[in-house]
């Protein structure tokens, strides 16, 4: 059986109302630490929240619990993305299934409660495992699980950078939805509901 991976956010899930939390946090914590904007969003992303309180400023803690509100509100927007169940159960009936998820500690909660965690066999969170995609070790991770050749495994994601080229780079398949686009490349797809007929000839590396 072949291997699909998917991305969460944007791809089988999306957030109705963002609250920006961890953006305006870089704001209290700016002047207070050496890391860029970018550095900052992948220790956010590739650390366990309780670590972060740790390495953090001070002020990371004060200003996150204050924002618990707003966050609580931001995690419970999130819904299943149209046809997302549906492509699952398709190919849950001849692929195994795993994720790959670029996310702070609070996102993982949507994954459970929406109940995604009964099509995947493994899910891998960035915030658990200490890397980001498009990193080659987080990819590895899904390939030492898997046990498979790169060549049976597929990404399906949003993302051009972490996505898409992400998996090219370590040689896997992929398979980019893209909503925007008017004028897809050959790896791209507008709808969830078309990746599948997409899995038999994804882009390559």
């Amino acid at each position: 059986m072949k291997v699909i991976v998917f991305d969460l956010y944007n791809t089988l899930v999306e957030i109705k109302h963002q609250s920006y939390i961890f953006r305006d946090l870089y704001k209290e914590v700016a002047r207070l630490t050496t890391h860029s904007y970018q550095e900052y969003v992948e220790v956010i992303m590739s650390n366990p929240i309780e670590e972060l309180f740790n390495s953090l400023p001070g002020e990371f803690k004060a200003s996150y619990d204050a924002g618990q509100e707003l966050l609580r509100e931001e995690i419970d927007s999130i819904t299943l993305i149209p046809g997302s169940i549906d492509l699952l159960n398709s190919l849950k009936e001849d692929h195994r299934l795993f994720l790959i998820s670029n996310l702070a500690t609070p996102y993982k909660r949507p994954f459970f409660e929406l109940g995604l965690n009964d099509y995947f066999e493994q899910p891998v969170f960035s915030c658990d495992v200490g890397c980001v995609k498009p990193s080659a070790q987080i990819f590895e991770i899904i390939e030492n699980l898997a046990g498979v050749p790169t060549s049976q495994i597929t990404m399906v994601g949003d993302s051009l950078r972490s996505d898409a080229e992400g998996a090219k780079a370590v040689g896997w398949n992929y398979i980019r939805i893209n909503r925007q686009g008017d004028d897809l490349k050959e790896f791209e797809v507008a709808r969830i509901a078309d990746v599948r007929k997409r899995i038999s000839s994804p882009g390559r590396n």
